[in-house]
């Protein structure tokens, strides 16, 4: 489970990653979003069944720290975080 959970950031930044490859004019805003969203819902289910003090929820929080400084610039290029 726990490493499922690391799993899943990684997916997110792997899929940052594939977008920012894409032509502007195909990244479908709608599509990011609901990945995003389902991606996160995932994570926020499964840390609550982890332990308060499980050092993996430190771990998780660090990769959605490098995740939102990577991602910023590429989302906003794309202009994917006006809404947000």
């Amino acid at each position: 489970m726990r490493c499922y959970l690391i799993y899943i950031t990684i997916a997110i930044k792997k899929y940052i990653v594939h977008i920012s490859k894409m032509p502007k004019d195909q990244v479908n805003a709608d599509d990011f979003a609901g990945f995003l969203i389902h991606k996160l819902k995932l994570l926020k289910l499964g840390i609550r069944m982890l332990q308060f003090n499980d050092f993996h929820i430190m771990q998780i929080g660090e990769i959605l720290a490098s995740i939102v400084k990577f991602a910023k610039p590429i989302l906003d290029a794309f202009d994917l975080t006006s809404d947000f």
